[in-house]
């Protein structure tokens, strides 16, 4: 099982970069992907993806869009697996369009958090020449909502898996951090994340 360790607190940008580099299912496109995790107290779990392609295929602009079509980045964890089935994922594009959700399985399992209800992640973008940066921080409300009272402390550990993907395009692809053993691609399966130790 694959292993990431941050620091409670430390700033992103100190936190180690993690190689998303599982392709399981031996698609000829596979683009490098980085994934950086942390937990900041008064923001909540904070993620950075970064991705290394100049053209990401991208269409979708609107939260809850299909965007695992495009070219997508993602992160699935559960905050809390000794006591809840539950895992967040948090899917976007290099638009900043994004799926945002909960449950313990695939759909019809999943529950998005909405806007109206005063629940949306803070999803920053930024593109260059031969790469696109996801920067996101899933609040506290939203674990919370899902995880009720917690105490990340150092020694806590819960699970998680990274994600790159295009459904559609000229460049279909599916990477994974920990891998996934099923015959087809397939993100939702907890049982294949990985190990994640706060320090």
């Amino acid at each position: 099982m694959s292993e990431y360790r941050f620091k409670l607190g430390a700033p992103i940008e100190e936190c180690e970069a993690v190689e998303i580099a599982n392709n399981t299912w031996n698609y000829p496109y596979a683009p490098r992907m980085t994934a950086q995790m942390t937990y900041i107290a008064d923001k909540g779990i904070v993620v950075r993806l970064t991705c290394y392609e100049k053209e990401p295929f991208t269409r979708y602009t609107k939260p809850f869009d299909p965007v695992y079509t495009d070219s997508c980045m993602e992160c699935f964890f559960n905050l809390c697996p000794e006591k809840s089935k539950d895992y967040i994922n948090l899917e976007a594009n290099s638009n900043g369009a994004y799926i945002f959700s909960y449950g313990p399985g695939r759909s019809p399992l999943r529950t998005h958090f909405l806007p109206e209800d005063g629940i949306s992640p803070i999803i920053n973008v930024t593109k260059s020449e031969d790469k696109w940066v996801v920067d996101a921080i899933i609040g506290n409300d939203a674990l919370k909502k899902v995880y009720g009272d917690f105490e990340l402390k150092s020694g806590y550990k819960f699970i998680a898996n990274f994600y790159k993907c295009g459904q559609d395009g000229d460049n279909p692809h599916f990477i994974t951090w920990n891998r996934v053993d099923t015959p087809k691609p397939d993100f939702h399966r907890p049982e294949f994340f990985g190990s994640i130790v706060v320090e």
